[in-house]
């Protein structure tokens, strides 16, 4: 649960600096043509932005396991050993 919410938190983060530059980084833009292709690359540049900031964490980021406690046994450990 805790990787969860940790994953929505770095989300809502990512999401709210790329608003935050959409917001206040735009007014200081140059004047460009409308042309389709520019229209086309404005609008889906957020979301390529988004996919690539989660990629990078997803490649990033350290794999633990959700519990620990639930590990299959390594090598025979764990196991019941009859008879000698």
């Amino acid at each position: 649960m805790f990787r969860s919410l940790t994953f929505a938190a770095q989300l809502l983060g990512l999401s709210a600096v790329l608003s935050l530059a959409v917001k206040y980084g735009a007014p200081h833009l140059p004047d460009l043509p409308p042309t389709l292709p520019l229209v086309v690359l404005l609008i889906s540049l957020p979301t390529l932005v988004m996919a690539g900031l989660l990629a990078w964490l997803q490649t990033h980021s350290v794999s633990t396991p959700i519990n620990p406690g639930d590990q299959a046994p390594v090598d025979g450990e764990g196991q019941d050993q009859q008879g000698a």
